[in-house]
């Protein structure tokens, strides 16, 4: 709960888990796009922390494209090679549930 007053906002109270966030939403959807790769194309991406770093960057443009539209692609490229994938908001909601709830 915020106080505006004058343009100066103060904190009056928090609640719930205040460690929870976008991160979480993040990693989750990371592990899903590294599992179907791995799944769909046979590519393992675990030991690659490059490829990880921009798994997480399309994570989270998909997470905020999700804000307004029912899908977002997600697209990677690994060793010179391009993915596409496709994450439903559903999609995104049955991997956080867990936070949701």
């Amino acid at each position: 709960m915020l106080r505006i007053e004058g343009g100066i906002f103060e904190v009056k109270a928090t609640g719930g888990d205040t460690r929870l966030g976008g991160e979480d939403f993040d990693a989750a959807v990371v592990q899903f796009l590294v599992d179907e790769l791995k799944k769909r194309h046979k590519v393992d991406l675990t030991g690659d922390p490059r490829a990880l770093a921009r798994v997480r960057q399309a994570a989270e443009k998909a997470k905020r494209s999700l804000s307004g539209n029912a899908t977002a692609k997600v697209e990677v490229t690994f060793s010179g090679q391009d993915y596409v994938l496709e994450l439903s908001r559903a999609k995104f909601e049955a991997l956080n549930k867990p936070f949701f709830t």
